[in-house]
């Protein structure tokens, strides 16, 4: 890091609540060791430097007293793919990432960047930096929402549309009389 080690301290010290207080209200951890970085620029903007990271080590951040230095752990979740750069490089870009495997022990990361790499190597200004780390938040629930409500990955006899509840919030409205007081 470039901070000072005070600095930093503030940084990990409210970075450490956050991460908390969303596991304490939310349920899950959002807190990731993002390990290789996808740098690109699109074509209506190339002067604009994008980037986006690969893979999303989940992690936690403790320490054992107030005077003491913040530790980072790998929480033993699973290791998770960037799944709304792989939304979006399939639908804007027509880039399949290579398969995901999800097993810890069958795991390669350094073979998943070198494939991410190959995938996006015809592009001009297009590179995946292998080395490059961050610490962030990260949370992919509205992608996972979408995909869950997408008729296309539901067998045919069972859509989500055919739900009364998920029809009435999606188009036809609740039929509900109207109150007494208004």
């Amino acid at each position: 890091t470039n901070d000072t080690d005070r600095r930093l301290q503030r940084r990990l010290l409210a970075t450490y609540h956050a991460a908390r207080t969303y596991i304490e209200e939310r349920g899950h951890n959002v807190l990731f060791l993002a390990l290789g970085m996808l740098h690109w620029r699109e074509e209506e903007d190339p002067k604009r430097d994008l980037k986006a990271p690969l893979l999303l080590v989940p992690v936690k951040l403790e320490r054992a007293a107030v005077r003491e230095r913040y530790k980072l752990s790998y929480t033993g979740d699973d290791i998770e793919e960037n799944l709304s750069l792989a939304e979006k490089l399939r639908l804007d870009f027509a880039i399949e990432l290579p398969e995901f495997v999800k097993q810890i022990e069958d795991f390669n990361p350094k073979a998943y960047l070198e494939a991410v790499a190959k995938k996006v190597k015809h592009k001009d200004n297009w590179e995946v930096d292998e080395d490059e780390i961050y610490l962030g938040f990260f949370s992919f629930t509205k992608l996972l929402m979408y995909r869950d409500l997408d008729c296309a990955g539901w067998p045919e006899d069972e859509q989500p549309t055919d739900q009364a509840l998920l029809r009435a919030v999606l188009t036809d409205g609740f039929n509900e009389p109207g109150s007494d007081y208004n």
